[in-house]
């Protein structure tokens, strides 16, 4: 009789989120399909083996699970490893498998997360799947790396592996945070839909540029507490929101610029110093800027069609050293007027009294008239 080696082959792979038993948990794409993945989220991979030859002798393979990380020399999977075991959500390590992604004859596998696994019962032309609970550790990759995943033989790679997944590393900027005496430079996001949600400096420190200039981009809070200078926070996407910039103490807050709809608040506390406000889109709406303390309030310009600037609401100084520009033509002797919404800019009233709003200069607030 002759004796026929066993063939044990990687056919097929699909990535799966983590929650739920072996059976229910959702899929992340098609069976062979490859994915893009956070880092620092867990997530499974299911793989199904076969022997191909029909041995004389079944394969009894341990599949253990590794990766190549940018085309680079497989390895096992371990806790130091750019891809690492995580806790299944919903299952159990060891849980037997049933049959998710084949169709031949099958043989129980099981689910893995720690890099433990037992001897197959036995493949003769028969099939098994396992599930591996992995995560992509953010400290030692970058975004755009890929990371391919094999089953292996405790050790030793199978005979072939017809389809391999190749994930595509997904890494997000993360709050940038700085405290004590220091630098915070720039956070630039250049992708629809790019999310710069927190940059926080605390003590002395100058915080950078934050800009999106993808569709949707989301510039959520810059905020800066003790001596400190905020740089400009630009969105020039449709849709931009810079919701809130905020300087406590010291400090001095750049400008804050939306090209598209929605520029929002601008708000500054202590000796402060607020730059332009400016939106240019269709639509926009520069809603609020308030200085209390020692301020200076720079310029409110709304230059696109519809843009509203809520005068008598977006401008509050309540230092009696305060100066607000609100146009080229504004002095520090003005009248509000009821069109001053609808033009952008303050005009002056004639025939009525004004009000001197520089007590900086020794003066005290005084009526005067013109008539």
């Amino acid at each position: 009789m002759t004796h026929v080696a066993a063939n044990v082959v990687q056919q097929s792979f699909r990535g799966r989120v983590n929650s739920g038993n072996e059976a229910t948990a959702t899929w992340i794409a098609a069976t062979n399909t490859n994915w893009s993945q956070d880092v620092d989220t867990s997530f499974r991979v299911r793989v199904m083996v076969a022997e191909t030859a029909g041995a004389s002798n079944a394969a009894t393979p341990s599949l253990v699970i590794e990766y190549s990380l940018n085309g680079g020399a497989y390895a096992l999977v371990t806790g130091a490893t750019p891809i690492q075991f995580a806790a299944f959500i919903g299952a159990t390590d060891g849980d037997a498998t049933t049959q998710q992604i084949g169709a031949g004859s099958f043989v129980a596998g099981e689910l893995d997360s720690n890099g433990t696994v037992a001897a197959n019962a036995g493949l003769v032309n028969q099939e098994t799947e396992m599930e591996y609970c992995l995560f992509i550790d953010s400290a030692q990759v970058s975004d755009g790396d890929t990371i391919a995943l094999r089953a292996y033989d405790a050790g030793s790679a199978l005979n072939g592996y017809t389809n391999t997944p190749v994930i595509t590393v997904v890494e997000t900027a993360p709050p940038i945070t700085g405290t004590g005496a220091g630098t915070i430079g720039a956070a630039t996001g250049t992708g629809d839909g790019t999310v710069v949600t927190t940059i926080t400096g605390t003590g002395a420190g100058t915080i950078g540029a934050v800009t999106g200039t993808g569709v949707g981009t989301d510039n959520k809070t810059v905020t800066g507490t003790g001596a400190g200078t905020i740089g400009a926070v630009t969105g020039a996407g449709t849709g931009t929101k810079v919701t809130t910039i905020t300087g406590t103490g010291a400090a001095t807050i750049g400008a804050a610029t939306g090209a598209g709809t929605g520029t929002r608040e601008v708000t500054g506390s202590g000796a402060v110093t607020i730059g332009a406000i400016t939106g240019t889109g269709a639509g926009a709406d520069n809603k609020t800027v308030t200085g209390s303390g020692a301020v200076t309030i720079g310029a409110i310009i709304g230059e696109g069609t519809g843009t509203a600037d809520t005068i008598a609401k977006a401008l509050q100084g309540e230092s009696s050293s305060t100066t607000i520009a609100a146009s080229r033509q504004a002095t520090a002797a003005i009248g509000l007027t009821q069109n001053a919404s609808q033009t952008g800019e303050l005009t002056r009233t004639s025939g009525e009294a004004v009000t001197t709003l520089n007590a900086s200069r020794g003066l005290d607030n005084t009526r005067t008239g013109t008539g």
